[in-house]
Parts: structure tokens; sequence; C-alpha cells
């Protein structure tokens, strides 16, 4: 329903199609509110550690990153909450031919965890810009194993990030290119062990402007439709990929108008609370919020969200949703300081968030809420929707009446919406 009472459970009819899991959030509107920003933890051994990446196994928290210049990698485990404080783990040092890695992108196949890192090669080198695969089996605490997957067709220059998503049952790798202002996708087909056939490998032209230093891409789907953005580092630029419907094609590269100016803007992560939303941290310490609204092909609104010192000099940055809330890290490449960003998380709903076909939820407090579904389908494609719910309070039936003189006509009044109420007829 559109509008429900405040305090009273409510049925949630779900009219999903082909879908064989759910996730209900009740609480949206998180990513719109000043974070809080703490301290978690430093790296002791780390030398230049970039590209924080969380990862849930099903049961349990994980952060991965490279130690860059010694070839390290090093794992937080955080239990089943990343809230928790992090045990550090250091998994080790890798020789060739891993040389320099900085990004990192998780996937689970089957039963087995795999990630793809990079070389970091300054000034730009083809023979060692290298697709490095980790196997590291049936379980994240193993040690990976490594294979050199080399340049497909020479598509890689400086790879700075790196995102795997499932498409129709295949992988589809998005890189961004440093070196070459450019964005490879690669089509690893049903599994991630494949060999890398190069008609499988696209890239896109040099993007637009001039003075540009492409950092990362984030992709989302919205609807039927693949989007990316796109950071530029040295000229404060973000750019729209727009890619179609499928997501192993070269996208329409737009540059996003800034209504706030982004000061050396790195990483990126797109999300879909009640909005999509990039989140876009500086090397500044400032946290920036794009807001795209119900559509990623709107023109976005741009707020920063405050310049958060102890964020600067940062490479690692990543935002998960856990439940309904969102929890991002920050990793300092100078200071090797890990930090927690939380969103806060506040809307009076009974539970926040669900897994069944057909939840029932009690609001506690009244206003226009929002209430988001994800579903997947059994080859892991995810739709998002996103509805308005009213909450009203308990109804107050009440009257004034004036002149009330015998003999003389009496004016009754009642408000036309008696405590916020949506009073439709008066009997």
């Amino acid at each position: 329903p559109d509008t429900v009472c405040i305090g009273e459970p409510v049925n949630i009819a779900n009219t999903s199609t082909g879908a064989v899991r759910y996730e209900w959030d009740f609480c949206s509107g998180d990513l719109e509110q000043v974070p809080q920003v703490r301290p978690v933890v430093t790296i002791s051994g780390a030398n230049i550690p970039t590209n924080l990446t969380t990862v849930f196994d099903g049961e349990n928290w994980f952060g991965f990153f490279f130690s860059r210049d010694n070839n390290t990698l090093f794992r937080l485990d955080f239990g089943n909450d990343l809230n928790n404080t992090p045990t550090v783990v250091n998994v080790g040092a890798f020789g060739n031919p891993v040389s320099r890695p900085e990004p990192l992108a998780f996937v689970k196949e089957g039963n087995n965890w795999y990630a793809f890192t990079s070389n970091f090669s300054i000034p730009s080198n083809i023979a060692t810009s290298k697709l490095i695969r980790l196997d590291f089996g049936t379980s994240l605490l193993n040690a990976p194993t490594i294979a050199d997957l080399g340049n497909p067709n020479n598509s890689l220059s400086v790879v700075r990030s790196i995102r795997v998503e499932r498409e129709n049952g295949d992988y589809i790798m998005v890189l961004t290119n440093t070196g070459s202002g450019t964005v490879a996708i690669i089509n690893l087909g049903s599994s991630v062990t494949n060999a890398i056939n190069s008609a499988n490998v696209l890239v896109t032209p040099a993007f637009p402007g001039s003075n540009n230093r492409l950092i990362s891409t984030s992709v989302i789907k919205d609807c039927d439709t693949w989007y990316g953005i796109t950071t530029s580092e040295t000229n404060g630029k973000l750019y729209r990929l727009r890619f179609g419907t499928s997501l192993f094609s070269v996208p329409q590269i737009t540059e996003i108008q800034a209504s706030v100016a982004l000061s050396f803007p790195t990483l990126s992560v797109l999300l879909r609370d009640q909005n999509y939303y990039a989140i876009v941290p500086s090397e500044l310490g400032n946290v920036y919020v794009v807001n795209f609204g119900q559509s990623m092909q709107n023109t976005p609104s741009i707020r920063n969200l405050g310049d958060f010192s102890v964020l600067s000099n940062s490479y690692g940055f990543t935002v998960a949703q856990t439940g309904s809330d969102f929890v991002g890290f920050s990793l300092g490449y100078l200071n090797r300081q890990v930090s927690r960003i939380n969103f806060p998380s506040s809307c009076g709903v009974e539970p926040s968030t669900a897994n069944g076909t057909n939840p029932t939820v009690t609001f506690a407090e009244t206003g226009t809420r929002q209430a988001t579904l994800k579903v997947f389908n059994a080859s892991g494609d995810v739709n998002v929707t996103t509805r308005s719910v009213f909450v009203r309070p308990n109804l107050t039936a009440a009257f004034t009446a004036t002149n009330t003189c015998l003999g003389q006509p009496v004016a009754f009044a009642a408000p036309a919406n008696p405590a916020g109420n949506r009073a439709v007829s008066y009997t």
C-alpha cells in the first residue's frame, strides 16, 4: 500500500517475477547524511597501501589490499560485523609476475574465490601492465596462487581500478587505464578461469578533454541499461559512461557538468539506495555524494559531505551495504591508516531489512518513507525498485464551534488534515 498507519503491521505484496532471492531495505536515505569517520587500525609493514576492498563470504567480512611497493597482500578479518576492530593479517609477498600491484576485484564462482589485480607501471609499460588472477580456492583464508594472464590485446596501460560484474551468465571486467586515458572491457565468458580471446576485449577511445588522469570506474545497472562513472584526478572531472543493454560494449562517454568543484577525486563507488548515488572521495580528504535521483541518466546534484583530514592521501576507498547500513573504509597510502566511515541510519521501522518474499513491517515514525527491493535471479543478475510509502499518525477527531448562542447559527470547523492525516471525508 502507498499509505499505512503508524504502529500497525503492514503486509508487503511482492509482485516480482523470475527471482530466487530478495533483499528488502525499509530504511533508506543514509547516503545523503554526513558520515562519522573514525581511525580503526594502522598497518605495520605496508609500503604505499592502496585499493582496499571489502568482501563477505556468507558468514564473515574481510578487507583486502596490496601494499604496492613491496608486493605484499594484507587481509583484515572483521568477523561477522564490519564495525568490529579487524585483525590484520600479512598474507605474504609475491614475486614475478606481480610487480607493484594496486587494484583488487573479488569474484566467487561456484565454491571458489578469485581476485584480479594489475601491475602499476610508471612510465606506462605494455610488458609489465599485466592482468593477474589470484586463486584462493574454497576459502578467503587461504594464501592464493597466482596466474599470469598477460596483457590481452595490449589493452592495459597502468590499470588503477578493476570491476567485475555478472551479466547473462558471463563475467565482464571493466578496467581503468590511467596510462592511456581509456577504459578496457573484457568478457571472460561463463568462467573467470577461461582463456581470454582477443575478440572479447574492447577499449574505449581516449576520454574527451585535456589533462585527464583517470583513476577509477564503477558500474551499475539501471533497469535494462548499464552505466558507469569514471573519475579523473588532476582536472577534477567526472565522466558518465552509457553502455546500453550490454556491459560488454564501448560506452558513450560524456562529462558530467559538476555543480560543485571536485578537488582531486580518486576512487568512486556507485550504489543504489532510495536513489542512485556515486560516493567519490578526494585525495585532500573530501567526500562527495553525487545524487542521480531515480535514474542514472539524470543530471546529478553534487554535495560535499565535508573535509575529513583523516581521509587525505588515500587511494583505498570502499563502501559496503550490510543490512540497512552503509559502512565505508578508507586507507591512507602515507600514514597506512584504515578509517571507518559510518553513514547514519535511523528511520523508525521494524525490521529495517528482510529477505522473505512477502515481509511484514511496522513503521514507528510518520511521514514519507522509502522501501527498496533488490531481486536476484539464478544467474546472479539483480534488479532494483524503490517505492514511497506515506505513514500517517493515528487519526484524532477534533472540531471547534463558534457563536453558540440560543437561536443563532452555530459554525463548526474541523482541520482539513487533523494531526497530519489525509482527511478525505467528514460525517
